[in-house]
């Protein structure tokens, strides 16, 4: 059998890799994705704050969300914990942002784990809170809740929530995306997606399909998009993988556990692995 080892520039492949991942997660965990919240903020007629939420591996996560004072964000929690708080054990968010770890440790979340040099030169904390108690606001704000998308205002949420990651994480400069892929017979057997930003490489997938497993194929996609990495500059490379998943294969390849989240879904935990490239 003669694979075809390539380079995926327009990530032609992201959504066959992003979609067998998933299924292969489904089906050792038993655990999906569950409901989505948008909640929406406003200050007379002017949406002032907002957040899209979703429930994954039993937490909830914070996907796109923006606010101006503690006060907008502490309403965004306390809706997202009324949400979600009888289905997740909790919810976390990690950030290398002083500004932000300093508002989510005023809204009750606890230290779980820093790790240094994610990013590189950095250090990135990861904050949980498993009591999902209510905030006291001082201030009420007319406020939407929604299982779904509410437009115009979801699109406002989209545009103002890109630029305050522009502000969380201005320090961190471009990114540029990676993806290589495995082919058989033109069909994707295999692929990595990944990212380069601030010297470091962030491994976000990597799939191999059932009946090509045991070939060396994730082995040399991590060495391509690893040596990809390198050329750009990156010093280090990190990631994170279940218990249910392939921690031992990362450790072959020389990534060493830094923090590990437990029921990150239920009954498995979850790891974050680092290694220096250069």
């Amino acid at each position: 059998m003669s694979y075809i080892f390539k380079e995926d520039q327009l990530r032609t492949y992201q959504e066959t890799i992003d979609q067998e991942l998933a299924k292969y997660n489904l089906e050792r965990t038993k655990n999906e994705e569950r409901s989505h919240v948008y909640i929406y903020l406003f200050d007379f007629e002017k949406m002032v704050a907002g957040l899209h939420a979703n429930i994954g591996w039993d937490w909830i996560h914070f996907n796109t969300f923006f606010y101006q004072t503690r006060d907008q964000l502490y309403t965004l929690l306390n809706e997202a914990h009324k949400e979600f708080g009888h289905q997740a054990i909790g919810s976390m968010i990690s950030s290398s942002t002083p500004f932000l770890i300093e508002d989510f440790l005023s809204a009750g979340y606890e230290i779980h784990e820093t790790i240094e040099h994610i990013p590189y030169e950095k250090k990135r904390i990861t904050l949980i809170n498993k009591h999902k108690k209510q905030l006291s606001i001082k201030q009420d704000h007319l406020t939407i809740v929604s299982t779904k998308e509410v437009n115009p205002y979801h699109k406002q949420l989209i545009e103002q929530g890109k630029e305050f990651d522009t502000k969380l994480y201005e320090y961190m400069g471009q990114s540029k995306d990676l993806s290589f892929v495995c082919l058989d017979n033109d069909v994707c057997v295999g692929g990595v997606l990944g990212s380069i930003q601030n010297h470091t490489l962030s491994i976000d997938a990597l799939y191999v399909d059932k009946a090509h497993r045991y070939k060396q194929i994730a082995s040399r996609l991590m060495d391509m998009i690893e040596k990809e990495a390198v050329k750009h500059h990156a010093k280090i490379a990190y990631l994170g993988t279940g218990s249910f998943q392939a921690p031992d294969f990362y450790h072959k390849l020389g990534y060493k556990i830094v923090m590990t989240v437990d029921d990150f879904p239920k009954g498995f935990k979850n790891h974050t692995m680092l290694k220096t490239l250069m």
